[in-house]
């Protein structure tokens, strides 16, 4: 298999809470063999020799070359072209392929993505899904099914799909497919570098810290972190972050509820600035609620470059109420950044390194690290002649 096939650049500096679109001509060239980022549940998952493990719902596969200039040998890859119907897809649960997972555990995460781009001209603007879905056996009862849209590109362009699911229970199957709806005679998409992978914590301390301190309405609160940190930490690994856990009470001096977002940014270390990397999805915080690591979500994955120098800023935005939710930490020089944001507005856009010789208005720095861990599944590592 030529391991040097990989479909994402650690250069694209973006979050990727959305699918992005990327022109085949744009990739950087690797100049010699990669191996692929460790723990791909998926054997057969850059078709270099051909299309086995795999099978077809409402069409045919054939191995098709994908054009990638970031594959240094047998630039394999799979398309499906319909037949039938006008759904069709690429499955690992078709055509006497097996589920990729066999017997799932409840509570693990997975993400799964790929690479697609439109094999026709008739598919190009077309919906598309990818898709993890956890059944009973191979063919019993859908459980659960986890869908992520995208958009079939452009000719020559590619567009980066991905999704996450959690188990609902252990003994399940759960297995990856990939589909264009709306589909007419003469559709075809291509799908290669597929991947299912388990997320685990990859910063963070297991034990939270022991420094408590009451959450402000309206603002935010971010603690530093290396890719993947903390501190001064780097294995130029780049990532996929499904969630984030902080470690919070109810245990404020108000009553009622507090509504929070965890947020990520991302920079580079000579750089004041930090950029807006993604926005989890809302919790709510009761009054009285113990200590506990609370998950945030985002609703897609985001994508964390391990680029030499990439540093990342992980917190939370606190909504209008104030003094209900709680945050642990532990002492860390200058960890903690923290001022005014609205949560109407949702959070700002960046940030700009509180300079303590000349402090702003507004933020300022504190000597917390916040008590945050990352969940989230690797990529592959980003070096100068890497596609990572």
């Amino acid at each position: 298999m030529g391991s040097g096939k990989v479909a994402r650049s650690a250069r694209r500096i973006v979050a990727l809470a959305a699918c992005a679109v990327v022109p085949f001509a744009f990739a950087t060239v690797a100049s010699a063999l990669e191996p692929p980022a460790p723990g791909n549940l998926i054997v057969n998952w850059g078709f270099d020799a051909d299309t086995s493990g795999w099978g077809s719902f409402g069409g045919t596969l054939t191995r098709t070359p994908n054009g990638s200039t970031c594959s240094s040998t047998n630039s394999g890859a799979a398309t499906a072209t319909l037949q039938t119907g006008d759904l069709y897809t690429i499955s690992d649960s078709q055509g006497g392929a097996q589920p990729t997972v066999r017997s799932t555990l409840a509570g693990q995460t997975f993400i799964a993505y790929a690479t697609v781009s439109a094999a026709s001209a008739s598919a190009v603007g077309k919906p598309g899904r990818i898709i993890l879905r956890e059944r009973v056996g191979t063919t019993g009862t859908i459980i659960k099914e986890t869908a992520a849209p995208f958009t079939m590109p452009p000719p020559n362009q590619r567009v980066d799909v991905i999704v996450s699911a959690t188990a609902v229970k252990s003994g399940s199957t759960l297995g990856v497919r990939i589909e264009q709806s709306a589909a007419e005679r003469g559709d075809a998409f291509t799908v290669d570098d597929v991947a299912l992978r388990i997320a685990s914590r990859i910063f963070g301390a297991e034990t939270p810290g022991t420094i408590w301190t009451p959450v402000a309405s309206d603002g935010s609160r971010v603690s530093v972190y290396s890719a993947p940190g903390p501190g001064l930490a780097h294995d130029t690994m780049s990532r996929y972050l499904d969630r984030l856990r902080v470690y919070l009470d109810g245990r404020g001096a108000a009553t009622g509820s507090q509504k929070l977002r965890a947020v990520a940014y991302q920079g580079y270390g000579w750089s004041p600035f930090m950029s807006l990397a993604g926005v989890s999805r809302e919790v709510t915080i009761t009054s009285g609620t113990s200590g506990r690591w609370v998950d945030f979500a985002f609703d897609r994955p985001v994508f964390l470059g391990g680029w030499d120098g990439a540093t990342y800023q992980f917190g939370l935005l606190s909504g209008p109420a104030r003094n209900v939710v709680r945050y642990a930490s532990t002492s860390s020089p200058k960890a903690l950044w923290w001022g005014p944001d609205s949560y109407a507005d949702g959070p700002l856009d960046s940030l700009e390194k509180p300079d303590l010789s000349s402090p702003p208005a507004t933020w300022s720095t504190d000597d917390k690290q916040m008590s945050i861990q990352g969940i989230a599944v690797p990529i592959g590592l980003a070096t100068t002649e890497s596609c990572w």
